[in-house]
């Protein structure tokens, strides 16, 4: 290392002042010439106070600048010291007068109030065993469990304190990496991801070895591209003209993947504040980690306030207590503090007064806030400011009746805070309000839009309040990409931003509002569209409809981005409804289509095919669409309303839209994408018709014009899933009913290795389900079961509801076939009742046919009959016929059993038998014909009927011959035509 003659010794640094270089040991630190120059002039005055306006005037000559360029640069120092601004051992922050570098004192607490300054006192009381738990947690984390924990407890009850103490104890005696991030109250649509994304930039420009910033690079890409301090130039893009894709895989497996790389060597805190406010996106974030089992040195604290969440819909309830249900969290609880722990703060707050005093206002400060810690600490603070506890010759005094004084004290928090701001000077309160209007954290040069104050008296006023610390706290520097810079500050509380705007009158708030969003916009220049949240919000209380929309429409596609359906669809829904404020004009109508396209897209994936929400809103873009000139916009529409009503089993409407698509497709012959999504529509429905042949013809055709290569643009245009995946299993479903199982099952597992080439997750998860049901043709119910259960996993894992009850009565039949009837019977009603939630009834004759028999099993044979025939008048409703034959020969099994013996059960029983073979051959069904004439057959054959028997067997059974094929009903034939030859 150089030496020198001129330098300064402090911890682990020395500072070469004449070389202008500050090293570390043998190495040097990064530090630009200007902080550097701060850092000297700081240091060659150890001990003394300088003022801003000193190192302003003397480092950077007669160039004006403003006060925050210094704090820049002292951020800056800070960083390349390691240096904590709350806790420094080498830069203090003397309230408004200026820095005093106190790193010749190896560190020295700083903390000792001169005479006339009274001590802080202890921050934190009560919370050992909650301290307690944090660590243990971090201690399994440490040693590869991933843990999560949830940290409850009402506002103001020491959430923020607690984890405070933690991560201050954490960061002192672990090598851990700390992330934190915090959900704001928004009073528009949130941002998705929005905590995380500021916990992992903040960390990743703080980290500096840049492990995160290569971690993220090669796992995460997509979440490179959200985050500034990575990527200065991330891309922001919206197709009104275009629907959207919705799934949010990869995002989500993306960043688990790379949290689980990033944390194999060191341990990952991962800290995120008032999860109740947290976008859905967080949410499904948090679930998604906690499930997978790979190990990770990673731990997840999540703070929320309980009564928040009392919707049971709101998505944090749901998943919170499957987590805690599933042991994949811990949940600490923070109760108020106790009369003894409101007393030790009282006493250690102010040591030194009489006891019997401090006993006495211990005493009536808990009985006032019944060991709220924001009560008890706004009210003890108001009896200093009024006087009853004040410092003097080095110590506490307390002066006049603190029963007569408590008494004044309010009994909410909303008057607590009323009183607060209203002993406000004026204009302190007027930067406070405008403040409120920006957020619960603000810029001060958004302040100063509002305003018409000097920006550097509203920076003077807000680095005040918060040298006092009561209101709003100092969070570093807000720099706006038009190159402004200045402080950035938050309220305290997020109760006392509300109870100021609350108080702001109607005409001002507006006003506020405007003003604001301008200045933001104009701030934020070319990346308006990260912020495109905030902005909406504010140009939308400010009644700037044209704005509004645009804004939402921005924040939406950034949504998109990180495959944010449910953040996109409020952002949608938001935008539309500002456009409907605005003129009437040709572009209002292609922007509101557009929009109205894409929500109706979106919802398909988060609330479902069948969901009446759903139809509604494809309903809204049919009447648009008929409404304008024939485009293309037009075909998704019609076929997302045939997914709806072909999931709600109206077969018949679903059957007329299917025709309408192939129309347009033969009229518009160069739309390949609307060629294959109007032929596998149509086949679909036709499938569930029973219309066999018809739907063979439609779904070969939709797969011989299916181009592998399309998968993103079906995906994107038609919001669903593969149609090439989809395809080959309806196809292969359709073959085997005809009996042409040998080629049924090649395209079968064909569908399911495109699903695994395309990686997506809905696909791949209807693949394994569509695989489920091809394996039950073949009678291997281990493998239905296995695929099933994957299917289920999947859908779990990544929501997909629909897929996941289908699955779920999939394998649930499977086990019950396989012997396994109790557990299958459990799980079967489980899955018919997540089927029946989503609003779909496509399938429910099959679902009763399968209750009938578990009905059957559990010996209750008048339910099972009462099942079959509310499936069979089903049917009668819905046209789905693909389900009758297989009804009406379980039923005749039940008539026959239940009346044996006599004429008329055994006339009725053989009615439905007949019925059912004649419904397999107009059907062109092979398979439900034969397992109809297998059935036949042996009533025939029980009641000494034996030609006959034969007759209706060999009949059915001579297409399967000469083939290999293996089904159980083919199995059954070859036994039942050996035993009557004999």
């Amino acid at each position: 290392m150089p030496q020198s003659t001129h330098a300064i010794m402090f911890g682990p640094y020395r500072l070469d002042a004449a070389g202008s270089r500050l090293w570390k040991g043998d190495e040097a630190v990064a530090l630009q010439p200007r902080p550097l120059a701060v850092l000297s002039y700081l240091a060659a005055r150890p001990g003394d106070v300088v003022s801003r306006d000193d190192l302003i005037a003397t480092l950077w000559g007669g160039t004006y600048v403003t006060k925050a360029v210094l704090k820049v640069a002292v951020r800056a120092i800070r960083e390349a010291l390691q240096d904590d601004a709350e806790a420094p051992r080498y830069i203090e922050t003397v309230g408004r007068e200026g820095y005093r570098f106190i790193g010749a004192d190896a560190g020295a607490a700083t903390n000792t109030p001169h005479a006339d300054e009274p001590p802080g006192g202890a921050t934190m009381f009560g919370r050992g065993q909650d301290l307690a738990k944090l660590h243990a947690g971090l201690a399994r984390a440490a040693a590869g469990t991933r843990t999560i924990v949830f940290v409850n407890g009402e506002a103001g009850i020491g959430k923020t304190t607690l984890l405070d103490r933690f991560i201050h104890e954490v960061e002192t005696t672990r090598a851990v990496y700390v992330a934190r991030g915090q959900c704001l109250d928004q009073y528009g649509q949130g941002e998705a991801y929005l905590p995380v994304l500021e916990a992992l930039g903040r960390l990743a420009r703080d980290e500096t070895k840049g492990e995160l910033r290569e971690t993220l690079a090669q796992h995460a890409p997509t979440w490179v591209s959200q985050l500034a301090a990575l990527d200065p130039n991330p891309p922001v893009r919206w197709h009104g003209d275009d629907a959207i894709t919705t799934m949010p895989a990869r995002m989500l497996r993306e960043i688990a993947d790379a949290l689980e790389v990033f944390t194999r060597q060191r341990t990952l805190l991962l800290v995120i504040e008032d999860l109740q406010w947290s976008d859905p996106s967080t949410v499904d974030l948090l679930g998604y980690i906690a499930r997978r089992r790979q190990p990770a040195r990673l731990l997840i604290i999540a703070s929320r306030r309980p009564l928040d969440l009392a919707n049971d819909d709101h998505p944090l309830r749901r998943v919170e207590q499957e987590l805690l249900a599933k042991g994949l969290c811990d949940e600490i609880a923070l109760d108020l503090l106790s009369r003894n722990e409101v007393a030790a703060y009282i006493q250690s707050r102010f040591a030194g007064a009489p006891p019997d005093a401090l006993q006495r206002l211990a005493e009536r400060v808990y009985e006032h806030t019944e060991g709220h810690a924001l009560f008890m600490v706004n009210m003890v603070n108001d009896l200093v400011d009024g006087g009853l506890l004040s410092w003097r010759d080095g110590q506490w005094h307390v002066d006049g009746s603190i029963d007569t004084a408590t008494d004044q004290i309010p009994s909410g928090l909303q008057e607590l805070i009323g009183r607060i701001m209203r002993g406000l000077a004026q204009p302190v309160r007027q930067v406070l309000e405008a403040a409120s209007v920006v957020g619960d954290e603000f810029a001060v040069a958004a302040v100063a839009a509002a305003l018409p104050v000097d920006p550097e008296q509203i920076e003077d006023t807000c680095e005040q309040l918060a040298s006092q610390g009561s209101l709003i706290v100092d969070t570093g520097l807000a720099e706006w990409p038009d190159g402004s810079v200045s402080g950035l500050y938050r309220f305290r509380h997020a109760m006392y931003r509300r109870v100021l705007y609350q108080g702001i009158g109607a005409a001002r708030r507006i006003r506020l509002h405007s003003a604001i969003g301008q200045r933001l916009e104009a701030g934020y220049g070319a990346r308006t569209g990260e912020h495109a949240a905030e902005l909406a919000m504010h140009f939308g209380r400010c009644r700037d409809h044209a704005r509004t929309v645009h804004f939402h429409e921005l924040a939406a596609a950034a949504a998109l981005e990180r495959h944010a359906a449910h953040e996109a669809v409020s952002h949608c829904a938001a935008a539309l409804e500002s456009l409907a404020q605005t003129p009437e004009t040709p572009e209002r109508s292609r922007r509101e289509l557009g929009l109205v396209v894409a929500r109706a897209t979106l919802l398909m994936a988060i609330r479902g095919y069948a969901a009446s929400e759903t139809e509604q809103a494809f309903g809204r873009a049919r009447a648009l669409c008929d409404s304008r000139p024939a485009s293309p916009q037009l075909y998704p529409v019609l076929r997302g309303l045939l997914s709806f009503h072909h999931v709600r089993a109206e077969l018949n409407v679903a059957h007329t839209l299917g025709e309408e698509l192939l129309r347009d497709a033969t009229e518009r012959a160069d739309d390949i994408a609307l060629r294959v999504q109007a032929h596998y529509g149509h086949g679909a429905t036709l499938f569930h018709m029973g219309a066999f042949e018809e739907a063979r013809l439609h779904l070969r055709t939709a797969l011989q014009h299916y181009d592998a290569s399309t998968h993103r643009q079906h995906n994107i245009g038609y919001g669903g899933y593969d149609p090439g995946v989809a395809c080959s299993l309806w196809l292969a479903w359709t073959l085997a009913f005809q009996g042409e199982l040998e080629e049924a099952a090649p395209l079968a597992h064909e569908g399911l290795a495109l699903a695994q080439r395309h990686g997506e997750a809905f696909s791949l998860a209807w693949a394994h389900y569509g695989s489920g049901v091809s394996q039950q043709f073949s009678g291997d119910w281990v493998a239905s079961a296995a695929a099933s259960a994957e299917a289920v996993r999947l859908a779990e894992e990544y929501g997909f509801p629909y897929v996941r009850g289908m699955a779920t009565v999939n394998r649930a039949w499977a086990l019950m076939m396989r012997g396994d009837k109790e557990a299958g019977i459990v799980l079967l009603r489980d899955g018919v009742g997540m089927v029946e939630r989503t609003g779909a009834t496509l399938g429910r004759p099959a679902y009763l046919g399968m209750l009938a028999a578990a009905d059957v099993i559990e010996g209750d044979p008048k339910s099972a009959l009462a099942r079959l025939d509310d499936g069979l008048r089903e049917i009668e409703r819905s046209g789905e016929h693909l389900y009758e034959a297989g009804l009406l020969i379980a039923k005749s099994h039940l008539l026959a059993d239940r009346v044996a013996g006599k004429q008329a059960a055994a006339s009725a029983a053989e009615e439905c038998l007949r019925r059912a073979l004649d419904v397999a051959r107009a059907q062109c069904a092979r398979l439900l014909e034969l397992r109809a004439a297998v059935a036949l057959a042996r009533h025939c054959r029980n009641r000494g009927r034996d030609a006959e028997a034969w007759e209706h067997l060999n009949a059915a059974h001579q297409w399967f011959a000469d083939r290999r094929a293996v089904a159980p009903e083919v199995a059954a034939a070859h036994r039942l035509l050996a035993e009557l030859q004999r």
